[in-house]
C-alpha cells in the first residue's frame, strides 16, 4: 500500500459508542470476507454525528454542557479530522451508509480539506445502502466534488 494512502472506516456515533465500537470491530475483524481488510493497522476508524459531519472545534451556543462533553469525547472534531486526512495522497472511505453518513463525510472532506492532487474514494461495496434513488443522488453529489466511487476490486494501492 502506498505510504501516502489513508483508509478511513466511517462509524456513526450511537447511544453506547464503546459497546457499539467493540461489537462492530469484532464483527468486522472476525468476518471471513472482510476480516483481513479490517485487521489492517493502516485503517483508522472514527465517529461522526449521524449526518456524517464532525463536531465543531468549539461548543456551539445553546448546546447542553453534558451533551457537548459526551460528544467531544467520542465524536471526531473538525480539526482532528483535518489532521487525519491532510497529507495523504489517497483517502478511502469505507463503512457506513453510502447515501447518508458515509457520503456526507466524504463530501465534507472534499469540500473542506482536499488538497491539489489528492484523491478521495468511496468504496461502495464496503458500505451499505438502503435506497437506490438516494444512493444515485449522493453519487452525483460526490462526483461533482471529484470524489471517486469504486468497488474494492478496483483498488490499486
Amino acid at each position: 500500500m502506498d505510504s501516502g494512502t489513508k483508509i478511513l472506516n466511517y462509524m456513526e456515533i450511537r447511544e453506547s459508542p464503546l459497546l457499539s465500537a467493540v461489537i462492530n470491530s469484532a464483527a468486522l475483524r472476525l468476518d471471513k470476507v472482510f476480516g483481513k481488510i479490517f485487521r489492517d493497522e493502516r485503517i483508522e476508524s472514527f465517529y461522526t454525528q449521524r449526518n456524517g459531519f464532525p463536531i465543531p472545534d468549539k461548543k456551539p451556543e445553546n448546546t447542553d454542557e453534558d451533551l457537548w462533553n459526551y460528544m467531544s469525547e467520542y465524536v471526531i472534531s473538525h480539526s482532528e479530522l483535518r489532521k487525519r486526512v491532510e497529507g495523504h495522497s489517497q483517502l478511502f472511505f469505507i463503512g457506513g451508509v453510502f447515501e447518508r453518513c458515509l457520503g456526507n463525510a466524504a463530501a465534507y472532506c472534499a469540500d473542506r480539506y482536499k488538497i491539489p492532487g489528492e484523491n478521495i474514494f468511496c468504496v461502495k461495496d464496503l458500505c451499505v445502502s438502503f435506497d437506490k434513488g438516494e444512493a444515485k443522488l449522493m453519487e452525483n453529489e460526490l462526483l461533482k466534488r471529484k470524489v471517486h466511487i469504486i468497488n474494492s476490486k478496483d483498488i490499486q494501492i
